[in-house]
């Protein structure tokens, strides 16, 4: 009986083996042996203590080869010893050649191993089976269970585009809104288009102010108790609201009249806003995940390996589940109400809602009685002046520092801001810097998309290699390359002994290279 004999490069697992061919040499099996681990003898002979094989070559020529002749040797570069390999054509059957025994001084027997992924690989390769794992064709979404991570995490801080480096910024625009209530309305403009010819009965009414003209007409309408039970708020905003100047000498609060000339600056026009906006919109961003190419967006990107939290100026860090952030368009919203001087924050992922609060957007000036005794209290208790002092003073500061007055930071004077804090506890809390140890201190004005992942230990192409990647779907295993595993599949129908299958059915489960 005929075998032909290989050197094999292949790891065990991989079906389609790299053979080296070495001869093609006659075998005899020892008495009664398993087909599947058989054991056979091989002849050979020796001479000068050389050993000399009786071969036959490629084609179909007798060889000796001895081991003393260089040129031939050169030709057949093997001995006993690289014999790992074989095939046995009358029996279409491949071995793994196993512990080469030396009996006689011319007889070698050897121990065979059935490979059984080179034997049946034609037919198991057509079947259909239920794949966990390949190494090309995986769902990335799914987690991978064998990734291993290091104790530490990364952590990285990105920019949410838009507009907010023009609507929120220290150093930028404000807006002092005084909103108060009247009973007529006469000539210029108001919050709802040119005033008729008509009075508005109990109609709210804006002011966009400067700094001095605010510290003016506080002075003005301080110590008169008519005027001031008419004033709803004043409020310095940090951002910049539209207006129209207002071309009237006097105005109403309530039914009382006020003339510009008494709280003007001369020159200066006080002004009426006509554009109320219904919300302010400060960013917007699409976050690709790790890669920035959505079609690479896999299980790493997502809880528990990443967690994304949003820092919403004048507000807090928020957590956000990886569905609202990955490919989607991230939005933030303030939607103020002038009136009543409150706000609110609303965050959008594509269009929908996920998260809304109330928000501290800006600071409010005391005017009302009852907030002005609170301020008072406030200021005794500091040693400052009482009364219009205080007023005075946060005005005059937001003049240099408006931004300042508005983030609860007055640079002239922290006594102050801590006056202001009392009403605006939320908005001061929330305006600490955050670092990142690569990219610095990040201006708190600007929305930022904090990402904290955990980093996996090699998970690259020698990883996938090895182990593949989670697929879980029925596959033709003849449509797969690279390292795959399954669950299940059907042995039944192809010609094999009943533990060939046994061995290859355990040998698919623990992952095959196809």
């Amino acid at each position: 009986m005929k075998a032909i004999f290989y050197y094999n490069h292949s790891e065990a697992i991989k079906v389609d083996k790299d053979l080296e061919y070495i001869a093609e040499l006659d075998i005899v099996f020892k008495t009664s042996v398993s087909l599947k681990n058989p054991i056979i003898d091989l002849e050979l002979k020796f001479q000068d203590n050389k050993t000399l094989i009786d071969v036959v070559d490629e084609n179909n020529e007798d060889v000796v080869v001895g081991l003393d002749n260089d040129s031939l040797v050169s030709d057949y570069p093997f001995s006993i010893t690289d014999f790992n390999y074989c095939y046995i054509p009358s029996l279409d059957k491949y071995y793994y050649i196993n512990n080469p025994i030396l009996v006689t001084s011319e007889l070698f027997r050897l121990e065979l191993t059935e490979d059984v992924l080179m034997s049946l690989k034609t037919e198991f390769r057509e079947l259909d089976a239920f794949v966990t794992r390949n190494e090309f064709t995986f769902d990335k979404l799914i987690k991978d269970d064998l990734t291993n991570f290091r104790w530490s995490k990364s952590v990285e801080i990105v920019n949410v585009k838009g507009d907010a480096s023009n609507l929120f910024s220290r150093d930028n625009q404000y807006s002092i809104m005084f909103t108060y209530l009247t009973d007529t309305v006469i000539g210029g403009n108001t919050p709802y288009g040119p005033a008729s010819s008509e009075p508005f009965n109990k109609s709210t009414n804006y002011l966009v102010l400067t700094s001095i003209s605010a510290k003016n007409l506080s002075k003005l309408i301080y110590n008169d108790d008519t005027k001031r039970s008419f004033v709803k708020n004043m409020k310095v905003y940090p951002y910049s609201i539209r207006y129209s100047e207002y071309t009237n000498t006097y105005f109403d609060i309530g039914t009382e009249r006020v003339n510009i000339s008494d709280f003007m600056v001369a020159g200066e026009r006080y002004k009426a806003p006509i554009y109320l906006p219904e919300y302010l919109q400060i960013g917007y961003n699409y976050y690709y995940g790790r890669t920035n190419i959505p079609s690479n967006i896999d299980f790493l990107d997502y809880e528990p390996f990443s967690k994304y939290e949003l820092w919403i100026p004048f507000h807090r860090w928020i957590e956000i589940d990886a569905n609202y952030v990955l490919n989607k368009l991230l939005e933030i919203r303030y939607v103020v109400d002038y009136d009543s001087g409150t706000s609110s924050v609303v965050v959008t992922s594509s269009g929908t809602v996920i998260y809304t609060n109330d928000v501290e957007l800006g600071v409010d000036i005391p005017l009302s009685t009852t907030n002005q005794r609170e301020a008072n209290d406030k200021a005794l208790s500091m040693g400052l002046n009482t009364g219009i002092g205080l007023i005075g003073s946060a005005l005059s500061m937001a003049s240099l520092n408006p931004i300042g007055v508005a983030s609860g930071v007055l640079s002239a004077s922290k006594v102050i801001s801590s006056a202001v804090t009392g009403f605006n506890t939320n908005y001061v809390k929330a305006n600490g810097m955050t670092s990142n140890s690569n990219l610095g201190y990040y201006n708190p004005y600007v929305p930022q998309l904090r990402i904290t992942r955990n980093i996996p230990v090699g998970y690259n192409s020698d990883y996938f290699h090895l182990k593949g990647r989670p697929l879980y779907q029925v596959k033709t295993l003849s449509s797969l390359s690279g390292f795959t595993q399954i669950d299940d599949i059907h042995l039944e129908n192809i010609k094999a002994f009943q533990d060939e299958k046994d061995e290859l059915y355990n040998l698919l489960k623990s992952g095959i290279i196809l």
